[in-house]
């Protein structure tokens, strides 16, 4: 009897043990998905931007880096936009191993009235991430910006301003303490812009100063901008974000650079 029990637990066991490598292994699998292997073998600073509130007829910028911690370079098949007032920009061809690229993404808001979201796409060479996808967003001025006035609206530079101090006033038009901070700045062109104060008291005022790097001049001058962040006083879950162009006069405010 203890024979015939035996004989039964052999392929029962064996059977669980089956099962379990069965289980594990597809969990296993299961891991190797697009966002996992991003993780492992590839990071990105982020993959969505949001410029805010911004004026008709300027362009904006924001980079994206792109971190490769592979043993292999990976190469760059293709890159595009879905809309010509969006324009990638890639400063190499590959990612090299243990190596990064940035992307730069150029939103340009000539024509826009509303709210906008636009994808931008990089293909890559390898099997395990076909495609790194980001998006821009933007909140036109004309959907009314409720915090913050600046002045002014869009830097415009004559080219004989270039590399001088120049400060933009952020009016506070509520009746609450505004916190404002730096989001994001293109930095090709800019120094790091720096504010006064963080805390806008109500009538109050910020100023922002800004200043082009010392290697810029008109002629390699390529158009950028500034993303500050604004929320009410202890209340950050309502912030919003407003972008301030930086151009130049030469050519128009839409004269395209990278």
């Amino acid at each position: 009897m203890q024979r015939k029990y035996n004989k039964i637990k052999f392929p029962l066991a064996f059977g669980l043990l089956l099962l379990l490598i069965i289980i594990f292994g597809c969990a296993r699998r299961s891991r190797h998905s697009p966002y996992a292997l991003r993780g492992k073998y590839i990071s990105v600073s982020d993959f969505q931007f949001d410029f805010g509130y911004l004026p008709q007829g300027y362009l904006a910028k924001h980079i994206f880096r792109i971190i490769n911690f592979s043993k292999k370079d990976i190469h760059i098949v293709d890159k595009y936009t879905t809309c010509g007032c969006t324009e990638i920009y890639l400063d190499k061809s590959m990612i090299p191993a243990h190596d990064s690229i940035y992307a730069i993404v150029m939103f340009n808001s000539t024509g826009y009235f509303d709210a906008i979201s636009k994808p931008a796409v990089v293909k890559t060479s390898d099997s395990r991430l076909k495609a790194i996808n980001f998006s821009i967003s933007a909140n036109m001025d004309f959907t009314d910006n409720p915090l913050l006035e600046i002045q002014p609206r869009a830097l415009v530079l004559e080219p004989e301003q270039i590399g001088s101090p120049k400060t933009i006033v952020l009016q506070n038009i509520t009746q609450y303490s505004i916190h404002v901070t730096i989001a994001d700045y293109y930095y090709p062109l800019l120094i790091e812009p720096q504010l006064d104060r963080h805390t806008v008291g109500i009538g109050g005022a910020a100023y922002l100063n800004v200043e082009t790097n010392k290697n810029i001049d008109s002629q390699n001058f390529s158009p950028g901008s500034i993303t500050i962040t604004a929320a009410i006083e202890n209340s950050p879950w309502n912030s919003i974000n407003i972008t301030i162009p930086v151009t130049l006069s030469i050519g128009g405010a839409n004269r395209k650079f990278w």
